[in-house]
């Protein structure tokens, strides 16, 4: 399993940017979860349908919070059922992305107050 997708999110983040870094790692890590080939995930299938079970989901779950570094309920993957959906649900969560979102409409605000 690879740790360096980390170096991936560039320091200028962009929700485009952390979306496919996320997408990127839950199709490797899924495709090794279940012994798959990567080219045969479809990040918009139920995970389900490939076969992935609630332990794995969890362990997938715990191993994408290390990663990420931030608290994700253990039934995220799960609950979200999809690799599209699951991206979602965590781009929510990461703090680089809503400084990033929240930064930008601060500035947008701020030319509107100017202007």
């Amino acid at each position: 399993m690879s740790g360096d997708i980390v170096e991936k999110i560039p320091e200028t983040v962009t929700s485009a940017s952390i979306r496919s870094a996320l997408m990127e790692w839950l199709v490797v890590h899924v495709a090794s979860a279940l012994e798959m080939s990567e080219e045969a995930i479809d990040a918009g299938r139920n995970l389900e349908d490939y076969g992935l079970d609630s332990m794995q989901a969890v362990g997938l779950t715990g191993d994408l919070q290390s990663w990420l570094g931030v608290e994700i309920p253990p039934t995220a993957i799960w609950d979200h059922a999809t690799i599209e959906s699951t991206c979602e649900f965590l781009i929510q969560l990461m703090p680089a992305y809503r400084s990033a979102t929240n930064g930008a409409a601060s500035g947008r605000a701020e030319t509107k107050r100017r202007a």
